[in-house]
């Protein structure tokens, strides 16, 4: 909330002193007052308190949402004009958003992690305590790991005894916040008796259901007459969507292209002094609906890596998807193309082509689509993208099994700001130096 006043205030004198234009204290004091009870009602300044992560980049849609309610106060108790108003949401926003990542920092550096105590299988902590460890925005670290206790009779209620040692571990170990993994019957009586104690004993509770696994986090709650509901969207996209992806892909990829032709002819021309062979490298892989299509990249390994491929079998550290992370057959400018996602480039042609997209599941060679079986077959729907969500949780450690079910997922719950995230974070993930 500070950093957002702070955004509008330093706004106002920002854009008052190279515009000209008068805002009146009294106009300020009312924007401020309007920003503040719309973030407070629509649970912007309360939504970070009762999250694991927090990135000031999924708060977005929520900020601008905040300052356009402060830029319609101003507009209607001023007279400043239609540019300046504009100037006035494009600065605010900006400014409070680099605010929020400013504080993000600053609030994970300075306060200690949040302490959380699992209640589920030892699979569940594990898995839980991986995630953290590899999320640059968690703020939490896992204090102890319990069995879920079990009532007397299955799916029963839980007894005073087995919540009170619940409560023993959470006073003795200072715990912020509880997590009840699936393994803690959260879809049964006990497991709801167990989530709503730790809630009345003044913790923070999430709970890492099954059936997000497959939903993700596009479903939407509604109530009726006292019934929460989950609103699942279609699997797939609309007709309109289509098209906007599409539209968001040719655009991207068409721009893209004018931008970095420079960079392409200075790539091919030190690829081939590099070494012999080929400059682009071209490999079959599997594209929407199973069709299967010629991806593009710069060559980065020597000409006969795919014939030295089986000496190195036993350094893979992948599973089904082969990779090693120094892998001798990486030649010295592509290690540079490879750390640098520069090889990459080419695959703007599949997109203007219309066999990939910008933002999409991951395409993969034909061994690895012989792998997929089942509803995860699924993730074909739509077109392969540059990156997508296996790219920006660390891809390379990612696994096969894993890599699919987050495909399946962003394809059920696809949607245009989602792929504006991705390709956010992707850039970022480049910068820090990660490659795709």
């Amino acid at each position: 909330m500070a950093a957002d006043l702070a955004a509008l205030l330093g706004s106002t004198a920002f854009l008052g002193a190279i515009t000209k234009s008068e805002y009146g204290p009294l106009e300020v004091a009312l924007a401020a007052l309007v920003m503040v009870v719309v973030g407070k009602l629509s649970g912007t300044y309360d939504r970070a308190l009762d999250r694991l992560t927090s990135r000031a980049l999924d708060e977005l849609p929520q900020v601008l949402g905040v300052v356009s309610a402060a830029t319609a106060t101003v507009a209607f108790s001023s007279n400043i004009s239609g540019h300046a108003l504009l100037g006035f949401l494009v600065c605010v926003t900006a400014i409070a958003f680099l605010l929020r990542i400013v504080v993000r920092t600053a609030g994970g550096r300075l306060l200690p992690p949040e302490r959380c105590l699992v209640i589920g299988d030892e699979s569940s902590a594990r898995m839980l305590a991986q995630r953290l460890a590899e999320e640059p925005s968690a703020r939490a670290e896992i204090a102890c790991h319990l069995l879920p206790p079990e009532p007397v009779v299955a799916g029963g209620n839980l007894t005073l005894e087995d919540l009170r040692h619940v409560e023993a571990e959470i006073e003795l170990l200072r715990i912020d916040r509880v997590v009840v993994a699936q393994g803690a019957q959260s879809g049964t009586q006990a497991g709801v008796d167990l989530i709503r104690y730790a809630k009345s004993l003044g913790v923070r509770v999430s709970v890492i259901p099954r059936l997000f696994e497959v939903l993700g986090a596009s479903v939407r709650f509604e109530e009726v007459q006292g019934l929460t509901l989950l609103g699942v969207p279609s699997f797939g996209l609309s007709r309109t969507s289509q098209l906007a992806k599409r539209g968001i892909d040719l655009v991207g990829a068409v721009l893209g292209l004018i931008a970095v032709a420079p960079a392409l002819a200075l790539i091919a021309i030190v690829v081939r002094l590099d070494s012999a062979g080929p400059i682009l490298f071209r490999q079959p892989r599997v594209g929407r609906d199973g069709c299967r299509f010629s991806l593009f990249k710069f060559r980065t390994m020597v000409a006969d890596a795919d014939a030295r491929k089986h000496e190195l079998l036993t350094r893979n550290e992948a599973g089904a998807m082969f990779k090693i992370a120094d892998d001798p057959r990486v030649t010295r400018v592509g290690r540079l193309l490879r750390r640098t996602s520069l090889d990459e480039l080419p695959q703007l042609f599949n997109v203007l082509r219309g066999e990939m997209s910008l933002v999409g599941p991951r395409p993969l060679v034909l061994s690895e689509d012989e792998l997929i079986r089942g509803w995860d077959r699924r993730r074909l729907h739509l077109k392969p993208g540059m990156t997508g969500p296996w790219q920006v949780l660390s891809g390379f450690r990612v696994p096969l099994d894993e890599m699919v079910k987050l495909d399946y997922r962003y394809v059920g719950g696809w949607s245009l700001w989602g792929d504006i995230k991705i390709l956010i974070r992707t850039v970022v993930h480049i910068v820090r130096g990660h490659g795709l």
